[in-house]
């Protein structure tokens, strides 16, 4: 009784660190979008039958799971929160998810989107820009990043959506446009 009792302790323990440190590094909490808002998004991102949508800080991955159905695409969660990623993937077992989604317990910053076709995010304002930044250097030309409630600062979206009654903001961008403003912010050129 007593190792049960110090086992459930440090794993608490651990899912506490783990909680601090993914706040700490990304300053992003656990957000998840409305669930309401889920077929409007879905058809902002358009049919993806088959191509790759990341949702970077997935959290329990509900909203992953109901945009891949609903967009046909195959879907990768990242989440820096071990606990949360351990919600997320207990999700996809128990909903059958794990034949076109799958999560991971890592930080979207240091994936690789060079096959990715669209990128989901609800985090803060703070790593709105980071994350524009890598799907502009890194995604195919044609992809789109698509942002609830934050737009990226300084980058110009292709549109903005108004989600239900209290007209929350969904910001589309284009890959192309981000590239394009990227190098005129450094002075530089950045290639697809």
């Amino acid at each position: 009784m007593l190792g049960l009792v110090v086992t459930v302790f440090a794993v608490a323990i651990l899912g506490l660190f783990s909680s601090l440190f993914a706040l700490v590094v990304t300053r992003v909490p656990v957000l998840r979008t409305p669930v309401e808002h889920l077929p409007a998004i879905a058809g902002e991102l358009g049919a993806l039958e088959g191509r790759r949508l990341v949702d970077a800080g997935c959290a329990d991955a509900r909203t992953l799971v109901q945009l891949c159905r609903l967009t046909g695409a195959q879907g990768v969660g990242y989440e820096l929160n071990g606990p949360v990623a351990l919600v997320a993937a207990l999700r996809l077992l128990l909903t059958s998810g794990t034949g076109r989604t799958r999560v991971r317990w890592a930080d979207y910053r240091r994936s690789d989107f060079e096959d990715v076709d669209a990128v989901y995010c609800f985090l803060m304002p703070s790593a709105m820009r980071t994350l524009a930044d890598k799907c502009s250097e890194e995604m195919r030309v044609g992809g789109l990043l698509v942002s609830f409630m934050w737009p990226v600062p300084d980058r110009e979206p292709l549109r903005t959506v108004q989600l239900g009654p209290r007209a929350d903001p969904l910001f589309v961008y284009a890959v192309e446009s981000l590239r394009s403003e990227q190098a005129e912010r450094t002075g530089s050129s950045v290639s697809p």
